[in-house]
Protein backbone atom coordinates (compact mmCIF):
# COMPACT_ATOMS: atom_id res chain seq x y z
CA UNK A 1 0.00 0.00 0.00
CA UNK A 2 1.34 3.48 -0.84
CA UNK A 3 2.30 5.85 1.93
CA UNK A 4 -0.72 7.69 3.29
CA UNK A 5 -0.20 11.43 3.44
CA UNK A 6 -1.39 13.18 6.57
CA UNK A 7 -3.74 16.15 6.07
CA UNK A 8 -1.46 19.23 6.00
CA UNK A 9 -1.08 21.52 9.01
CA UNK A 10 -2.12 25.15 8.91
CA UNK A 11 -5.16 27.17 7.92
CA UNK A 12 -7.39 25.51 5.35
CA UNK A 13 -10.47 25.98 3.22
CA UNK A 14 -12.37 22.80 2.42
CA UNK A 15 -14.55 23.63 -0.54
CA UNK A 16 -17.14 21.90 -2.68
CA UNK A 17 -18.98 23.18 -5.72
CA UNK A 18 -22.21 22.06 -7.29
CA UNK A 19 -22.26 22.92 -10.98
CA UNK A 20 -24.58 22.99 -13.97
CA UNK A 21 -22.46 20.36 -15.75
CA UNK A 22 -18.94 18.96 -16.05
CA UNK A 23 -17.37 21.39 -18.54
CA UNK A 24 -15.86 24.37 -16.72
CA UNK A 25 -15.65 26.31 -20.00
CA UNK A 26 -19.38 26.00 -20.67
CA UNK A 27 -21.13 25.33 -17.36
CA UNK A 28 -21.51 27.39 -14.19
CA UNK A 29 -21.10 27.11 -10.45
CA UNK A 30 -24.54 26.79 -8.86
CA UNK A 31 -23.62 26.36 -5.20
CA UNK A 32 -20.58 26.76 -2.96
CA UNK A 33 -19.98 25.10 0.42
CA UNK A 34 -16.97 25.86 2.60
CA UNK A 35 -15.49 24.74 5.91
CA UNK A 36 -12.89 27.17 7.24
CA UNK A 37 -10.44 26.05 9.88
CA UNK A 38 -6.99 24.99 10.83
CA UNK A 39 -5.11 21.77 11.39
CA UNK A 40 -2.87 22.08 14.44
CA UNK A 41 -0.84 19.18 15.86
CA UNK A 42 -2.88 16.71 13.79
CA UNK A 43 -6.16 18.06 15.19
CA UNK A 44 -8.77 19.38 12.76
CA UNK A 45 -10.47 22.53 14.00
CA UNK A 46 -13.46 24.12 12.26
CA UNK A 47 -13.91 27.86 12.75
CA UNK A 48 -16.81 28.54 10.42
CA UNK A 49 -18.93 27.29 7.53
CA UNK A 50 -20.32 29.11 4.53
CA UNK A 51 -22.85 28.11 1.90
CA UNK A 52 -24.57 29.98 -0.88
CA UNK A 53 -26.38 29.34 -4.08
CA UNK A 54 -25.18 31.28 -7.13
CA UNK A 55 -27.77 32.59 -9.58
CA UNK A 56 -26.83 31.17 -12.99
CA UNK A 57 -26.48 33.47 -15.98
CA UNK A 58 -26.55 30.81 -18.72
CA UNK A 59 -28.87 28.12 -17.42
CA UNK A 60 -29.81 27.17 -20.99
CA UNK A 61 -26.29 25.65 -21.29
CA UNK A 62 -26.85 23.42 -18.25
CA UNK A 63 -26.92 19.65 -18.28
CA UNK A 64 -30.42 18.46 -17.39
CA UNK A 65 -28.90 15.61 -15.39
CA UNK A 66 -26.68 17.99 -13.38
CA UNK A 67 -29.69 20.20 -12.57
CA UNK A 68 -31.65 17.15 -11.44
CA UNK A 69 -28.78 15.84 -9.26
CA UNK A 70 -28.30 19.27 -7.69
CA UNK A 71 -32.05 19.73 -7.16
CA UNK A 72 -31.97 23.00 -9.06
CA UNK A 73 -35.18 25.02 -8.70
CA UNK A 74 -35.09 28.45 -10.40
CA UNK A 75 -37.45 29.98 -7.84
CA UNK A 76 -35.30 28.81 -4.92
CA UNK A 77 -32.09 30.02 -6.58
CA UNK A 78 -33.63 33.45 -7.31
CA UNK A 79 -34.91 33.76 -3.73
CA UNK A 80 -31.83 32.41 -1.91
CA UNK A 81 -28.95 32.87 -4.36
CA UNK A 82 -26.44 35.62 -4.98
CA UNK A 83 -24.93 36.84 -8.24
CA UNK A 84 -21.52 35.34 -9.03
CA UNK A 85 -20.00 38.82 -8.92
CA UNK A 86 -20.92 39.03 -5.21
CA UNK A 87 -19.55 35.59 -4.34
CA UNK A 88 -16.25 35.31 -6.22
CA UNK A 89 -14.34 38.16 -4.50
CA UNK A 90 -15.24 36.54 -1.21
CA UNK A 91 -13.95 33.15 -2.43
CA UNK A 92 -10.68 34.61 -3.69
CA UNK A 93 -10.13 36.26 -0.30
CA UNK A 94 -10.89 33.03 1.60
CA UNK A 95 -8.54 30.92 -0.51
CA UNK A 96 -5.60 33.32 -0.29
CA UNK A 97 -2.87 31.81 1.89
CA UNK A 98 -4.79 28.67 2.82
CA UNK A 99 -4.41 25.00 2.06
CA UNK A 100 -7.16 24.02 -0.39
CA UNK A 101 -8.86 20.76 0.58
CA UNK A 102 -11.49 19.06 -1.54
CA UNK A 103 -12.72 15.83 -3.04
CA UNK A 104 -11.41 15.77 -6.62
CA UNK A 105 -9.68 19.15 -6.39
CA UNK A 106 -8.89 19.42 -10.14
CA UNK A 107 -12.64 19.60 -10.86
CA UNK A 108 -13.33 22.37 -8.33
CA UNK A 109 -10.16 24.31 -9.14
CA UNK A 110 -10.93 24.15 -12.86
CA UNK A 111 -14.33 25.71 -12.27
CA UNK A 112 -12.95 28.32 -9.88
CA UNK A 113 -10.18 29.38 -12.26
CA UNK A 114 -12.56 29.61 -15.20
CA UNK A 115 -15.50 31.29 -13.50
CA UNK A 116 -13.49 33.74 -11.40
CA UNK A 117 -11.51 34.73 -14.50
CA UNK A 118 -14.70 35.28 -16.49
CA UNK A 119 -15.98 37.61 -13.79
CA UNK A 120 -12.78 39.66 -14.10
CA UNK A 121 -11.27 38.79 -10.71
CA UNK A 122 -7.65 37.80 -10.20
CA UNK A 123 -7.17 34.12 -9.43
CA UNK A 124 -4.45 33.18 -6.95
CA UNK A 125 -3.42 29.51 -6.84
CA UNK A 126 -3.76 27.90 -3.40
CA UNK A 127 -0.42 27.53 -1.59
CA UNK A 128 -1.04 23.81 -1.22
CA UNK A 129 -3.74 21.31 -2.15
CA UNK A 130 -4.94 18.18 -0.41
CA UNK A 131 -7.18 16.03 -2.60
CA UNK A 132 -9.12 13.71 -0.29
CA UNK A 133 -10.08 11.52 -3.29
CA UNK A 134 -6.43 10.83 -4.12
CA UNK A 135 -4.93 10.73 -0.62
CA UNK A 136 -7.73 8.98 1.30
CA UNK A 137 -10.62 7.91 -0.96
CA UNK A 138 -8.79 5.73 -3.45
CA UNK A 139 -6.52 3.99 -0.89
CA UNK A 140 -9.53 3.36 1.38
CA UNK A 141 -11.57 2.00 -1.53
CA UNK A 142 -8.75 -0.41 -2.45
CA UNK A 143 -8.18 -1.47 1.17
CA UNK A 144 -11.87 -2.28 1.70
CA UNK A 145 -12.54 -3.56 -1.85
CA UNK A 146 -15.28 -1.04 -2.50
CA UNK A 147 -16.58 -0.84 -6.09
CA UNK A 148 -15.22 2.70 -6.57
CA UNK A 149 -13.87 5.73 -4.73
CA UNK A 150 -16.82 8.05 -5.31
CA UNK A 151 -17.72 10.22 -2.34
CA UNK A 152 -21.28 8.83 -2.37
CA UNK A 153 -20.03 5.23 -2.29
CA UNK A 154 -17.51 5.74 0.51
CA UNK A 155 -19.90 7.75 2.66
CA UNK A 156 -22.64 5.14 2.25
CA UNK A 157 -20.26 2.29 3.13
CA UNK A 158 -18.80 4.16 6.11
CA UNK A 159 -22.18 5.53 7.25
CA UNK A 160 -21.23 9.18 6.96
CA UNK A 161 -24.63 10.79 6.78
CA UNK A 162 -24.83 14.36 5.52
CA UNK A 163 -26.87 15.53 2.50
CA UNK A 164 -25.35 14.47 -0.82
CA UNK A 165 -25.03 16.80 -3.82
CA UNK A 166 -25.48 19.79 -1.56
CA UNK A 167 -22.26 21.82 -1.38
CA UNK A 168 -22.23 22.23 2.41
CA UNK A 169 -23.33 18.63 2.95
CA UNK A 170 -20.55 17.43 0.67
CA UNK A 171 -17.85 19.44 2.47
CA UNK A 172 -19.02 17.93 5.76
CA UNK A 173 -18.94 14.44 4.24
CA UNK A 174 -15.46 15.09 2.84
CA UNK A 175 -14.21 16.39 6.20
CA UNK A 176 -15.43 13.36 8.17
CA UNK A 177 -14.26 10.92 5.48
CA UNK A 178 -10.81 12.55 5.45
CA UNK A 179 -10.29 12.00 9.18
CA UNK A 180 -12.06 8.65 9.56
CA UNK A 181 -10.39 7.32 6.42
CA UNK A 182 -6.99 8.49 7.63
CA UNK A 183 -7.55 6.67 10.94
CA UNK A 184 -8.58 3.47 9.13
CA UNK A 185 -5.64 3.61 6.73
CA UNK A 186 -2.93 4.43 9.29
CA UNK A 187 -4.25 3.24 12.65
CA UNK A 188 -3.31 6.66 14.06
CA UNK A 189 -5.63 8.35 16.52
CA UNK A 190 -6.68 11.80 15.32
CA UNK A 191 -9.10 14.36 16.68
CA UNK A 192 -11.34 16.61 14.64
CA UNK A 193 -14.32 18.87 15.17
CA UNK A 194 -17.64 17.44 14.04
CA UNK A 195 -19.30 19.84 11.60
Amino acid sequence: MPKIIRPPSGPFVLLDLETSGFDHHRHEILQVGILIGEIINHRGIIYDTYETKIIPENIEEASKKALEINKYDPEVWEAEGLPASDVFPFLVEFLDGCVFIGYNTPFDLGFLRSCIGLEGFKWVEPIKQFDVLVEIGRPLSRMKSYPNAKLDTLCAKERIDYPAHDALGDVKRTWVLMWEGYKMLTGENVEYDIP
